[in-house]
């Protein structure tokens, strides 16, 4: 599984996406433009070219979305940063 690291930062709440540093450059623009694919189908999430990062809306339904829809497409999620508390809520086992 390819790891995504995501770096949290908050007002507004936003993420910015890395790929672990292991992978081999080659791959490396697939993997990211897979990873745009899954990360665009999400909604109430939308890119700001100006800062390059992801800005969420409705952060309790769509921060549990981004991390179930980038687990299925078969990525490990690392979390950085200003970490939501919604992270926390969605990694519970219900």
């Amino acid at each position: 599984m390819t790891t995504v690291i995501l770096n949290w930062t908050r007002d507004p709440l936003t993420f910015r996406f890395a790929l672990d540093e292991d992978i081999r450059s080659s791959e490396y623009g697939v993997i990211q433009r897979g990873l745009i694919q899954v990360l665009r189908s999400i909604p109430n999430l939308q890119f700001n070219y100006k800062t390059a990062s992801f800005e969420i809306a409705l952060a309790d339904r769509t921060i549990p979305f981004i991390v179930n829809a980038l687990y299925f497409a078969g990525y490990t999620v690392l979390h950085k940063g200003d970490i939501p508390a919604e992270i926390e809520q969605a990694n519970r086992p219900n």
